[in-house]
């Protein structure tokens, strides 16, 4: 899909302009999730210490953790280049303030990045992926400098998104999901892959 779209920096909107439009522009790192590692408690650390981490040159921006300001909607498996344009149009537009205040670095932890859990109980492992880095992509209006993929194993991951989906009432018979969640025709291997390869890193940290 990024082969279709329009240059980095050049899409139809202001967008994010303090990274690609700068003389020295900040250290961008994203910090891409994944769901069920603690990201929850790094988002609420970088939200609470955010005017500590301006002072120190760093902005930092954590969506979806309940602050509209920095709230993003990611396109969806099957959109369109239009909409996924369109998509990181919005994502732009919430992300520039936070851009602004950074000097030295920026810091951007999006958990979601990959897809939702929700994907994994329907036998698809993060199909949005492409989609979601590709709008990301568009939204920051240049490469990542490092990227950063916490993981966990299949079957730990699995557990936990049953459990979550569970939790609120909405989660099939566990038993009804086993052959869709041994089915995976991909894997986290794909998913580091599409990640780099989009948001154009040649830094990227796996960890378990």
């Amino acid at each position: 899909r990024a082969e279709q779209l329009p240059c980095y920096g050049c899409v139809p909107w202001g967008g994010v302009t303090e990274f690609s439009m700068r003389d020295n522009p900040p250290k961008l790192a994203i910090h891409a999730g994944a769901h069920f590692t603690g990201s929850v408690d790094l988002r609420r650390f970088l939200h609470l210490n955010r005017t500590a981490l301006v002072g120190s040159g760093i902005g930092s921006a954590a969506p979806a953790l309940g602050f509209p300001e920095h709230h993003l909607d990611w396109p969806q498996p099957l959109d369109d280049v239009p909409a996924i344009v369109e998509a990181a149009g919005g994502m732009a537009r919430a992300l520039e303030p936070a851009a602004v205040a950074a000097h030295e670095a920026f810091l951007l932890t999006v958990p979601d990045l990959p897809g939702t859990a929700d994907d994994l109980l329907t036998g698809r492992f993060f199909p949005s992926v492409g989609a979601r880095a590709t709008a990301l992509r568009l939204a920051l209006g240049r490469p990542a400098d490092e990227i950063v993929l916490v993981i966990r194993p299949y079957d730990e991951l699995f557990r936990a998104a049953w459990r979550a989906a569970a939790v609120e009432g909405r989660a099939p018979l566990f038993s009804d999901c086993t052959r869709r969640l041994s089915a995976f025709s991909v894997g986290w291997p794909e998913v580091a892959e599409a990640l780099a390869e989009v948001l154009g890193t040649g830094d990227l940290t796996v960890m378990t």
